[in-house]
């Protein structure tokens, strides 16, 4: 029998060479994986990663107040962490997408169930939630005609465009972030994208990326592990890898060096790593032998930075967390 993820993966390789093909796979994730429809509990893990973003800004910045300008990586399927970032007072945010996925239908459904949630429980997520804000989101969802005039009273842009090719002024953007984006881009591309991200940031910007190294396909398919994509070699994996499910399959110290590379300090890290039985009944393909064991049990994680030149951070901190 064949394993899910595989069909999934092979359904989207058809899919990559369809026309319309974005439309095609909204549909697909829509009717038949079922990945993509809104939900409480989808969108409080979103609102909490704006929270983290917030925290580690305040952490690592000079000052105590929050940025003033926001750009977002990856808008997705849903804006979900800008429209937090607006109830916690930030001024403006862009999010920046290759290609448009959002659906005007999910909209409407996720701005109604964050207008619905109980203050109490939002504030709870969102520590730095403004009351006034929040009133003005039940306006929003309750007036606004369409997703652009909901955004636009939100002060929240989103822009298909190349990232790697942005209209910003140099040095104009407080803080770029990203949600489990980085792992579905190659790396020359990212390392492009970060060059630009260093022209951009302000003198004391920073970057926080949340950064997800498992097998994506495990979260659609249990009876595999988060490692599962490690076992095969670069041909293999570029037949069942497509470019509506891309994965990089880079590892922690790629990602690192990704930052040295391009002119960034990390400045605080986080990991979260798999235990070693996960490991135990698979053969690693021979590109892997170059990473120690405990680089290859990574599964995630969040790497907050500054770029090198302009900052006077002499140490880095390292957090490491095995889940």
């Amino acid at each position: 029998m064949i394993p899910r993820w595989l069909l999934k993966a092979l359904a989207q390789g058809v899919i990559s060479h369809l026309p319309r093909q974005d439309w095609i796979n909204i549909q697909f994730q829509k009717r038949v994986t079922k990945s993509i429809i809104p939900s409480q509990k989808a969108l409080a893990r979103r609102l909490k990663w704006c929270a983290e973003h917030l925290v580690y800004y305040r952490r690592n910045a000079e000052s105590d107040s929050l940025p003033e300008t926001v750009l977002e990586l990856g808008t997705g399927w849903f804006p979900t962490v800008p429209i937090g970032m607006y109830l916690c007072g930030v001024r403006k945010v862009y999010s920046i997408d290759i290609r448009r996925l959002s659906d005007p239908a999910y909209f409407d459904a996720m701005l109604r169930i964050l207008s619905e949630y109980p203050h109490e429980e939002l504030k709870a997520i969102l520590p730095d939630l403004q009351d006034e804000r929040f009133a003005a989101l039940k306006q929003i969802a309750n007036t606004a005609k369409s997703q652009h005039e909901a955004l636009e009273q939100m002060q929240i842009e989103l822009l298909i465009a190349d990232a790697r090719h942005t209209d910003f002024p140099d040095a104009s953007v407080d803080y770029v972030i990203s949600n489990t984006t980085l792992e579905h881009i190659p790396y020359p591309i990212l390392v492009e994208l970060f060059q630009e991200f260093h022209r951009i940031l302000k003198p004391d910007g920073l970057m926080s990326h949340i950064i997800d190294m498992s097998d994506h396909y495990q979260h659609f398919d249990h009876s595999i592990t988060g490692y599962n994509f490690l076992r095969y070699n670069d041909f293999v994996w570029s037949l069942l890898n497509n470019p509506l499910q891309y994965q990089n399959r880079l590892r922690e110290p790629d990602y690192r060096n990704l930052h040295a590379t391009t002119g960034f300090r990390i400045v605080e890290q986080e990991n979260r790593s798999g235990s070693v039985d996960e490991l135990k009944h698979i053969k690693l393909a021979k590109r892997f032998d170059a990473y120690s064991q405990d680089e290859i049990l990574v599964k995630s994680a969040r790497m907050i930075s500054t770029p090198m030149e302009k900052t006077t951070v002499t140490s880095t901190t390292v957090r490491d967390t095995h889940v």
